[in-house]
């Protein structure tokens, strides 16, 4: 490039050259004054990609296993919150009955379904969908729980609770998800149901 400067540029793979590998290379000055030939620098540097190839293998389930053990981890978590989420039929529901069960297909998945019984003697019921997994749907699924759970306290129609809900998550940390909802509140008394559907399927 510069004939005042000659230059020679030696380069290695780092792995098989065969694969799409990363490669180690050397920009070294070239003429009389070098101790070193090319040749032999070429040498060294092909030792030093060989032991760095080498090294990188070895690594490489060292840092797999770390990254597994993070994730089994935020699994665990999530697992856990999710347990605890399922909710407990409520006592003393004369005239009808009720029961829950939920078992995610994979460890932690990103349906959402909540029971509970409002000041007022209603019952409440949400089905929904959280468009997440793992640790970010069980946080996920935390707060559209517990955000339901103080909306309804205060409004006494479903279709209100979750225009503020929905308010919320809008402006909430979540972003990037979305929760289809089928909220019902059911008058025990009269027996009249009343509820919203925010996207969720028929």
């Amino acid at each position: 490039v510069d004939e005042h400067s000659p230059r020679a540029v030696i380069c290695a793979p780092l792995g098989d050259a065969a694969e799409t590998v990363d490669l180690l290379y050397l920009d070294i000055p070239i003429g009389g004054g070098m101790k070193v030939s090319p040749e032999e620098s070429f040498a060294f540097v092909g030792m030093v990609a060989a032991e760095v190839a080498s090294a990188r293998k070895s690594l490489t389930p060292i840092h797999l296993k770390a990254e597994r053990t993070t994730l089994d981890h935020e699994l665990s978590l999530a697992q856990q919150i999710q347990a605890r989420l399922t909710p407990v039929v409520p006592k003393d529901l004369s005239g009808f009955e009720a029961a829950v069960q939920y078992k995610p297909v994979i460890w932690v998945g990103g349906d959402y379904c909540d029971l509970w019984k409002l000041e007022d003697g209603r019952l409440a019921f949400a089905v929904g969908h959280i468009s997440s997994r793992g640790l970010q749907a069980a946080m996920a699924i935390a707060e559209l729980r517990t955000l339901l759970r103080t909306t309804t306290f205060y409004s006494s129609r479903p279709a209100d609770a979750v225009r503020h809900v929905n308010s919320h998550l809008l402006g909430s940390s979540l972003e990037g998800i979305s929760a289809p909802l089928f909220l019902a509140l059911f008058d025990r008394v009269s027996g009249i149901i009343t509820y919203v559907n925010a996207g969720h399927p028929a």
